[in-house]
This record gives structure tokens, C-alpha cells and sequence, in this order.
């Protein structure tokens, strides 16, 4: 008995964290963005980046390829698996999804902001 109604009670709690995500992405248009500062070292799968430009709800990320070297990473790896295999980054307390990549450059499209 005790069992049934602790899996209830996780699911309806499940429910209302999913509604609450859900209302609190609406409430936060992608035009509502952070800056970026230009001169921050991001960190994201290991790889290191600098921002190369920012406009509206998108932002381009360049490889530091000093930073990438010193720490012996492959930059094509990481890469690759930041745009096949992650759904969202985060930078700057904000979700970004990667749309695509190219040499040396990341292109993240703005979400929501993250979750507290």
C-alpha cells in the first residue's frame, strides 16, 4: 500500500516539476540573453573557448587553441560530441543548444535560462 502511493506521489511530483519547466521556459524569451564578456575563458567538455560574437539569440564560440594544445585536446572530439551527443550547454547561467560546428568554431543558440 505504502508503495502505490509513494510511486503517485513521485509521479505527480514529476508532473509539476515538468509544468513548472515548461511555464518558466515560456517566461523567458531567447531574446532576454546574457552578454557574453568577450575576454572569458568557457569551459565545455574539456575543451576551452572564447566568444567570437554574439547577436540577438545566437553565439559563436571560438576555440582558445593555446589552452586546447597545453592540455593535449582533441578539439575535432569534443566538437563533435558537444553538437551529436549533448542536448543544451550551459554558459553564463543560461541553456544553450548547439546547432552546429565549424573548424574551430561552435554555433549555440539561446533556451531558457537554468533552473534553480
Amino acid at each position: 500500500m505504502k508503495d502505490t502511493n509513494l510511486e503517485l506521489v513521485q509521479q505527480i511530483q514529476e508532473n509539476v516539476s515538468k509544468a513548472k519547466q515548461h511555464l518558466r521556459n515560456k517566461q523567458y524569451p531567447k531574446r532576454h540573453a546574457p552578454e557574453v564578456d568577450k575576454d572569458v575563458l568557457i569551459e565545455i567538455c574539456g575543451g576551452h573557448f572564447k566568444v567570437h560574437r554574439q547577436d540577438g539569440k545566437s553565439l559563436v564560440l571560438k576555440a582558445c587553441e593555446k589552452k586546447n594544445f597545453e592540455n593535449n585536446v582533441n578539439l575535432l572530439r569534443v566538437l563533435s560530441y558537444i553538437c551529436g551527443a549533448r542536448d543544451t550547454v550551459a554558459v553564463y547561467n543560461w541553456n544553450w543548444r548547439p546547432v552546429r560546428f565549424k573548424k574551430d568554431k561552435l554555433y549555440l543558440k539561446a533556451l531558457h535560462p537554468l533552473l534553480d
